[in-house]
Order: structure tokens, then sequence, then C-alpha cells
């Protein structure tokens, strides 16, 4: 499962879960149930909330005061911007592994080109998947349909590498 942490109507949010609907991704929200392909699921929260989970990852987008203190199961995987501190504070609280991501290179995920059509994430130090594999540094080409927030492309890159799928286009 993916948690989606954020305030309502976040259009970084939208665009994340248009990304990995075209991955199969089922979407969840208290508003409504959108099945796609059942690959994996997404869940969006916009206030704290018990989490029951055995493992998982937990997206933070943008400074949610409002999720301070959110209790996270342990295995949680946590993926959030390189300057968010409210998630960072989250993820250290809770004792849960970080991808961060970020245009510079102290982060796990960023860019190193970036064109309408076409772009190069960078993978700069490994990290272990959900299944417990070694996901190496590396550069992957992704092909875009359309123009994307460049954190959006990132957190969609993170969960597919995390969930074992290798992402080609967005």
């Amino acid at each position: 499962m993916v948690i989606l942490l954020s305030e309502r109507k976040n259009k970084c949010e939208n665009e994340i879960i248009k990304i990995l609907k075209k991955y199969g991704a089922d979407h969840i929200s208290d508003k409504h149930i959108l099945k796609t392909g059942g690959k994996f699921t997404l869940l969006s929260i916009y206030k704290k909330t018990e989490i029951s989970l055995n493992k998982g990852i937990a997206v933070f987008i943008g400074e949610n005061h409002r999720l301070k203190h959110q209790t996270l199961p342990i295995g949680i995987i946590g993926i959030c911007e390189e300057n968010n501190l409210t998630a960072l504070e989250n993820f250290k609280y809770n004792n849960s592994a970080v991808i961060t991501c970020g245009i510079n290179n102290r982060n796990t995920i960023t860019f190193s080109s970036i064109s309408d059509s076409v772009l190069l994430a960078t993978i700069q130090r490994s990290f272990i998947d959900i299944s417990g594999n070694v996901i190496s540094p590396c550069e992957l080409k992704i092909c875009l349909s359309e123009k994307y927030s460049p954190f959006a492309v990132m957190v969609a890159v993170a969960v597919l590498l995390l969930k074992g799928i290798v992402p080609q286009e967005f």
C-alpha cells in the first residue's frame, strides 16, 4: 500500500495519482474509490489517522502540519522532498527509512536531464524495495506524455521502484 499524506486539493498529489494509475494503482480517498488494475493501492490521508500495515510506503506531499507526529507502522518506507521538515521529523519519530527527492546531489532521487518529452531520473544511492531487492544507483530514461511537476515525477519513480516496477513512460 502507498499512503499519500497531503493537504486536500493538492495539485502534486493529483499528478502522482494520475501517473501511478497508469501503472495499475487503485486509489482510495474519503470521497471516492477508483479501481484501475489492482497492482497496488494508493490511499490519500489528509489528517492524523491510525494506520495498520505490515509494510508499505508513506509519501508526504507538502508541509502538512496537521500530520505532525503521525504514527506510522514499523517497516514503512518514507518519501519526501529534501526540505520538508515536517515529513523528515515524522519519519525520524517513526524510525522509518527515507528516500528524499530533490534537485541536488544530497537526494536519493533527482534528475540529470529534463526536457518536455524525456527526462533522466537519477538514483544516487542504493535502497531496498518492498520485496527486499536492492535498487542500485542508475539512470532511468522516462518518456513524458504530458508535463508534471518535478516532485510528482520523482515520487512516482520512487514508488514504482519500491514496488519492483521500472518506470518507462509517464
